[in-house]
């Protein structure tokens, strides 16, 4: 399982970069250097990372639901972020 930043990932409304609330202040996760809307359209995707990982581990466990092309590349995705494993 990957061990990442908890906390709701938030791309920061005035710029691109994401940013993690915790218990001891924000956390700057990414910095997606810049404000073109690709900057800003890949600091969307990473704050939205935890909640897919999270979706596509939910997904994977449905087993023999999904299809095998489906279950190989989510299984291919997960082990790249659990590093591997």
């Amino acid at each position: 399982m990957a061990k990442y930043t908890q906390g709701k990932w938030i791309k920061n409304p005035h710029y691109a970069w994401v940013e993690v609330g915790t218990s001891t202040g924000k956390i700057l996760v990414a910095n997606c250097t810049g404000n073109s809307a690709e900057q800003d359209a890949n600091a969307r995707l990473i704050a939205a990372a935890p909640e897919m990982y999270e979706a596509l581990k939910d997904i994977r466990s449905w087993e023999y639901q999904v299809p095998n092309g489906l279950r190989f590349k989510i299984d291919a995705v997960l082990a790249s972020i659990d590093g591997g494993k």
